[in-house]
């Protein structure tokens, strides 16, 4: 009797507790790295989902990849991030690591995929594997990006109203940052009101005014609040009337809404001129092919 199987499998049984043990100690390693604990997963798991296993696997292999994400020194790309994720209001209250982990899920998610597609269907092409993973990567982008246009448009909807009120309740006799507190109490709820309120927070625990304006305008990245930005903090340093600015503010940021309403008008006919084409192509190819067809098909071709 040969010993040459049972050398081979005892080296494979050893291998693979060696692996075991060595992922084990790694996935141990890598817990011990300080992350919040708060925040998406938290939220989302109040929601009802906690209890589903493929959502606490997705979860699990996020949070991991959030952990080796940290540990890494990302730098620039980490601030890209993180200034992404306060354009969009913080959704879920993800932090930069957790992002990129669910980033690295969704790529891992479509590589497999197209792992599979690529096994079953040969004619699928290998190098379609890393662009549908380059695609799953990217694809997170999408959802966040279309949140931080959201979110502007519904600031550059409010704040006109915002700044009548607070045109009001300083030339009522209240100072500004009393003013500010009145609008964030009473104003219309939304990502303006929230942010206000951010602004409110951080001057009550020592931030100056000017800090925590230009924090909000860092946070919103548009130029008509770094432009309301700028005027408040110039009145309050040269102590101009905060009534006249906000009014000259509310103007502008009406005209300049309306501007944007003329220009997004002004681009509807030419988005809508290439679907028409398409259609008109479309219906003159079968007007011209199904009677060809038929010709062919009575001929015997």
């Amino acid at each position: 009797m040969s010993w040459y199987p049972l050398f081979f499998y005892v080296l494979s049984f050893g291998a693979a507790c060696l692996f075991a043990y060595g992922a084990y100690k790694v996935i141990k390693d890598i817990q011990q790295v300080p992350i919040e604990e708060e925040g998406w997963f938290g939220v989302v798991a109040d929601s009802g989902m906690r209890g589903n296993p493929l959502f606490r696997l997705m979860m699990f292999v996020v949070r991991l990849l959030a952990r080796i994400n940290v540990t890494w020194n990302l730098g620039a790309y980490e601030v890209m991030i993180k200034r992404k994720l306060d354009a969009a209001g913080r959704p879920w209250d993800l932090k930069p690591a957790e992002y990129l982990g669910i980033k690295e899920a969704s790529a891992l998610l479509f590589g497999l995929f197209s792992v599979g597609l690529y096994l079953l269907f040969p004619t699928f092409s290998f190098p379609l594997v890393f662009l549908v993973g380059a695609i799953g990567f990217f694809l997170p982008n999408v959802f966040v990006n279309r949140k931080i246009k959201a979110r502007q448009i519904s600031i550059l909807q409010d704040l006109p109203f915002s700044c009548d009120l607070l045109t009001l309740a300083v030339e009522a006799g209240l100072d500004f940052g009393t003013a500010l507190e009145r609008v964030v109490a009473n104003g219309p709820p939304g990502p303006l009101r929230d942010e206000f309120h951010m602004v409110v927070q951080e001057t009550k625990i020592g931030k100056t005014r000017k800090e925590a304006f230009t924090d909000f305008a860092d946070r919103v990245q548009m130029q008509e609040i770094s432009n309301f930005v700028g005027s408040i903090i110039q009145a309050d340093r040269m102590g101009t009337g905060f009534a006249t600015v906000l009014r000259i503010q509310s103007e502008q940021i009406r005209s300049s809404r309306f501007e944007r309403a003329e220009k997004a008008a002004q681009k509807v006919p030419v988005k809508i001129l290439f679907p028409i084409i398409i259609a008109n192509l479309l219906s003159i190819a079968i007007i011209l092919v199904i009677p060809l067809l038929s010709a062919i098909t009575d001929i015997g071709l």
